[in-house]
């Protein structure tokens, strides 16, 4: 079972990568705490974490870091492309359920739908243990907390 063994990787002794996959799911609570709170009215945690994209703040947020968010999803390694020309993400479940991000497909909505199955994908499905889901989870983790900061989240990890 996969989820052994990502728990055997975060039990062993910590390091960034160990930290940043932690941190990664308690910065996802922490906005599915507020889009629940933003957004009563809308049914389903998908749609409410989408609606951000409709905030001119938060598309204004956004847009310095979209090239970077870019050009370092670009650079995960794939099954399905070489590295440096990776442009989207499949749903665990079918290859048909893939998550375009790539110049042509990056706005804001689309980066939220990108990190959202992101998150899918490593707390619902069965995610092997290796070294691009690894890396598909920290650039999840540096990319949402990037945006999320920018935004103007209070993202520290200690309380006051």
């Amino acid at each position: 079972m996969n989820i052994r063994k990502w728990l055997e990787f975060l039990d062993a002794d910590n390091n960034e990568d160990r930290s940043k996959i932690i941190k990664f799911i308690f910065i996802w609570m922490k906005y599915n705490q507020w889009y629940n709170e933003a957004y009563p009215e809308i049914r389903g945690d998908k749609k409410k974490a989408l609606e951000i994209n409709k905030n001119k703040d938060a598309i204004d947020a956004y847009l310095p870091l979209k090239e970077n968010f870019l050009n370092t999803f670009k650079n995960i390694p794939s099954i399905h492309c070489s590295i440096g020309s990776r442009d989207c993400l499949w749903a665990d479940n079918a290859l048909e359920n893939e998550v375009l991000f790539n110049e042509q497909y990056c706005d804001l909505k689309q980066f939220l739908t990108l990190i959202y199955q992101i998150r899918c994908n490593f707390l619902h499905g069965d995610k092997e243990l290796d070294k691009t889901n690894i890396k598909l989870v920290i650039w999840a983790h540096d990319s949402l907390y990037s945006f999320l900061k920018a935004f103007g989240f209070d993202l520290s990890y200690h309380s006051s």
